[in-house]
């Protein structure tokens, strides 16, 4: 058994920062303004105009539209720091069966060199002939000649240069394929080299070598962005075809405590929600994280069957979740279908969750509770 401890950082995804809208004049009245909308919801105008002052500006249709879009724009950012709290499975990775690996490692096949050709063409007779010529021209040079002592000139010396000029092609040509057969045999021992340590590579991860899986999974936790930090204790082991992990939130489930919405006037109200929301926004917080963390596990290695999470807060003082996922019913899942909270019922997890004050909460429950319903839980096999 492979046991490890992660940390993972909370990124600011959605980060909110001030909107602008900047807006031109044009003839007669030049020059621009730009309207700002901080994050506190104040409004901030920055003239760049000799021929409009800020009261006119306010007058002018522009104006309302500059304070529609700008608001428009820090909604959108409210709502988009949310999803990144509450819809952590939009970052779920797609899980494959262990058959799908196979069938990928069953197609790698190393790559063929491709030899190239000799372009220098064959040597003609004509050529030879034409050279000839302009020799015996040279040669007689300032001779009375006739066109009967140059065509004899070329024929006497014709058949024995086109056959020096052939084989010296050929020798040529020879050693371009010897050399170009040497390529092929290094170049192909290279690439069935590259292609065998490839397949020994990827049958350790579909058999799932313990080493291999931590180290993905080092690189793997590494990469990912989440708004929350956190404490993972891993556990895996390869006979049994199992992950457990422990994931310790931290800071809690820190979910955004404010919204914003446009009122009539086109203007942004930011104020701060109300207790239910704020419940509610953090059961889907921790259920999402679940689901995206686990198919982050199963990713690991084809050969993880189970992955069991548990969600705790800070110190492990209390617990938020436990749930054991298999595989086989968790890779029909789809990025675009997840839903979380609708679905965590079917994998039979141990978790207080109800509606209350019409919020769907997520309640802590004491450790040593928690730890003897998740045994007990362990115990009872799942219908």
């Amino acid at each position: 058994m492979a046991k490890s401890s992660f940390h993972i950082l909370r990124t600011d995804i959605g980060k909110m920062t001030d909107k602008n809208e900047k807006i031109s004049f044009h003839y007669p009245k030049h020059g621009f303004a730009i309207v700002k909308l901080t994050t506190y919801g104040n409004y901030i105008i920055e003239m760049n105009s000799y021929d409009v002052t800020e009261g006119s500006f306010k007058r002018m249709p522009e104006y309302k539209d500059a304070i529609i879009r700008v608001s428009q724009k820090m909604v959108d950012a409210f709502e988009e720091e949310d999803k990144a709290y509450t819809h952590m499975e939009s970052q779920f990775q797609q899980v494959h069966g262990k058959d799908y690996y196979e069938r990928k490692l069953e197609g790698k096949v190393p790559q063929k060199y491709v030899r190239k050709t000799y372009d220098v063409e064959k040597p003609k007779e004509a050529e030879i002939r034409e050279l000839l010529k302009k020799e015996a021209e040279s040669y007689f040079h300032g001779k009375k000649i006739s066109i009967i002592d140059v065509d004899k000139y070329v024929n006497q010396r014709c058949e024995v240069a086109y056959a020096d000029r052939y084989r010296y092609w050929e020798e040529a040509k020879k050693l371009f394929d010897e050399i170009e057969s040497y390529h092929e045999e290094k170049e192909n021992e290279r690439f069935m080299q590259q292609i065998n340590d490839e397949r020994v590579k990827m049958r350790s991860f579909i058999d799932g070598e313990e080493h291999i899986v931590m180290a993905d999974l080092k690189r793997s936790l590494e990469g990912i962005t989440i708004p929350l930090n956190l404490s993972l204790e891993v556990d895996y082991d390869q006979s049994l075809s199992r992950l457990d992990a422990d994931i310790i939130l931290d800071d809690g489930l820190n979910v955004p405590t404010t919204k914003a919405s446009i009122l009539s006037t086109g203007k942004i109200s930011i104020k701060a929600k109300l207790i239910r929301e704020i419940e509610e926004a953090k059961t889907y917080c921790g259920i999402s994280l679940i689901y995206y963390l686990a198919s982050v596990f199963f990713n690991a290695s084809p050969n993880i069957n189970k992955v069991g999470l548990t969600l705790w807060e800070k110190a492990k003082l209390n617990g938020l979740c436990w749930v054991e996922f298999d595989r086989s019913k968790f890779q029909k899942l789809r990025r675009s279908q997840v839903s979380p909270v609708s679905n965590i019922s079917s994998h039979y997890p141990v978790l207080e969750m109800r509606q209350n004050r019409d919020a769907l909460t997520l309640y802590k429950i004491p450790h040593d509770e928690f730890i003897v319903e998740i045994d007990k839980h362990k115990a009872t096999p799942s219908v």
